[in-house]
């Protein structure tokens, strides 16, 4: 009998952002820095209660999704250049979206792997600096999904599920 895996930690998890800002073919770069990243998921309630129930009824409405995570500042870089900290502060700062591919392993995945997640176009809203004089410095980011179109429409958040043979 085969043995499988379990559980996934956190820090396994991946996150890509798009540095080629294009839907058709997207260039992923990994955000390694990401701390204890969030993705929170609700739904509206839409009330479709009726008088042939007793009971009030609720349909789902609208999804909600919001990002939430620190960004390990790094200063000094043999460069002198953290360009993912340049995009989510040019996102915060212009409105620019950000492509953005949350998942459970790396893109692509090893051959016969699965990678799942969610892919969406994102723009930062908050963007705070924490420098607690024990701890290295961390920009907390807050990121909602933002309208964005190409050729066949509007680009909306969607679940992401790549394999490869």
């Amino acid at each position: 009998m085969a043995i499988t895996r379990g559980s996934i930690q956190g820090f396994e998890m991946k996150a890509y952002w798009d540095s080629a800002s294009s839907a058709d073919t997207p260039t992923w770069v990994e955000m390694p820095r990401i701390k204890d990243l969030t993705i929170g998921l609700t739904k509206n309630q839409a009330d479709v209660s009726r008088r042939e129930s007793d009971f009030q009824l609720f349909g789902g409405g609208q999804k909600d999704t919001t990002l939430e995570f620190g960004w390990q500042y790094r200063a000094n870089i043999a460069d002198g250049v953290d360009t993912v900290y340049d995009a989510l502060l040019d996102s915060f700062l212009n409105n620019t979206p950000m492509q953005l591919l949350l998942v459970d392993g790396v893109v692509p995945p090893a051959s016969g792997e699965t990678t799942r997640g969610w892919k969406m176009w994102a723009v930062v809203f908050d963007f705070g600096d924490d420098q607690a004089l024990q701890e290295g410095v961390v920009i907390n980011v807050v990121m909602k999904p933002t309208d964005v179109y190409n050729g066949s429409g509007l680009l909306v958040p969607e679940k992401y599920l790549e394999t490869t043979p």
